[in-house]
């Protein structure tokens, strides 16, 4: 197994212990309201023991945490990958690239979603939305004009849909008032998958955006068995959890504590899943989070979200 983005990547394992701590730093509310850490949860500790585990038996990329995007794919295109945690919607450009390579048996697919020991039948949350995250300079010369741009960019019909399915007429058509894709994205001549293929053209960036659930369906699901594997987990789509905007005065408060509190936890995390660091020290791991503010992070994230369920 191997992935990309970093050891918060391998955070999606806790979906099947119940969790969420890959989504807002596992910041999330119990069946009262109220906001817990989870990293102090139990079921985080044997998470990463499982992981562990998965190093010991020679099953876990050892360049978990510096692997990027392009890394990954490459082990996966040159057939030393069994499993990676991504898009379904890439599945057909590495198939067609491990075809070209003579790997005659390919198939990648979507699993099923993968079950804790305690029972829980694992989730996934919700991406939220937006996506990204932009900012203008202090040093811009006409700010109203940059932030109008950016509403465009964001929000406006016309570009969302451009942002989402691409360019009228090369991705998509318009019949009788209904989108449908083309075979540029459906069936892509130089073997890219739909996300890919979209991207080609400019769509689908890293630029902020608001997730539109039927233009995200016209192309993520692409064939049969896409569609079938997508209905396996459906069931277990969760939403995850929202925070209102931080006032200047908590954003002061808490801002640094929560980048020096989630740079620790990855290093140690990652150094408790790779073996250099024994696990008997996940007490002191708590403890030292502790002892960075993580109560007062927990204080402020407690009024972020008591605002936004009150409005």
């Amino acid at each position: 197994m191997t992935n990309a983005n970093g050891v918060r990547q391998l955070f999606n394992w806790g979906n099947a212990w119940g969790l969420h701590v890959k989504n807002n730093n596992g910041f999330y509310p119990d069946e009262n309201g109220k906001i817990q850490c989870e990293w102090f949860d139990p079921r985080a500790k044997e998470m990463v023991e499982f992981l562990n585990k998965l190093v010991k038996d020679g099953l876990l990329d050892l360049e978990f945490a510096t692997n990027n995007q392009d890394q990954m794919v490459s082990k996966v295109i040159r057939n030393i990958a069994g499993a990676v945690i991504d898009w379904q919607e890439f599945i057909p450009m590495w198939n067609n690239k491990l075809k070209e390579a003579e790997v005659s048996d390919a198939n990648w697919v979507m699993t099923a979603l993968p079950q804790g020991p305690n029972g829980y039948h694992g989730h996934i949350e919700t991406s939220g939305i937006g996506y990204g995250a932009v900012s203008i300079t202090k040093d811009c010369k006409n700010p109203e004009a940059a932030f109008r741009w950016l509403d465009y960019v964001m929000y406006n019909p016309e570009n969302c849909r451009r942002l989402h399915l691409g360019v009228e007429g090369i991705s998509y058509v318009v019949e009788n008032g209904q989108i449908k894709m083309t075979d540029f994205v459906l069936n892509n001549p130089d073997g890219l998958g739909p996300v890919e293929a979209i991207r080609s053209l400019g769509a689908w960036t890293s630029m902020p955006n608001v997730n539109r659930a039927e233009y995200i369906k016209l192309f993520k699901i692409t064939d049969q068995e896409m569609l079938e594997r997508t209905k396996l987990v459906e069931p277990y789509i969760i939403p995850r959890a929202e925070f209102g905007m931080p006032t200047d005065e908590e954003f002061e408060r808490i801002n640094r504590k929560l980048t020096d509190i989630a740079t620790y936890r990855d290093e140690m995390v990652t150094k408790f899943i790779l073996g250099q660091e024994p696990l008997d020290k996940w007490d002191a791991f708590l403890n030292e989070m502790k002892a960075m503010g993580i109560d007062e992070v927990l204080e402020v994230r407690q009024a972020q979200y008591d605002r936004l369920m009150t409005n």
